[in-house]
């Protein structure tokens, strides 16, 4: 993915687990949605206060 300056991208769908996050992360995503994935146990609050 190439940089492009003044957007951001943020993931919705398909995030379910904290090394999704980490994969969105390395590939520049400033942002994703992790509703249902908290819904369904998948992702904890614990686990996002944690995530770097």
């Amino acid at each position: 993915m190439e940089n492009v300056e003044g957007i951001s991208l943020i993931a919705s769908g398909g995030v379910s687990s904290i090394k999704d996050l980490a994969t969105l992360k390395d590939v520049g995503c400033s942002g994703a949605i992790v509703g249902k994935a908290i819904y369904e146990n998948r992702i904890s609050l614990d686990d996002l206060k944690n995530f770097n």
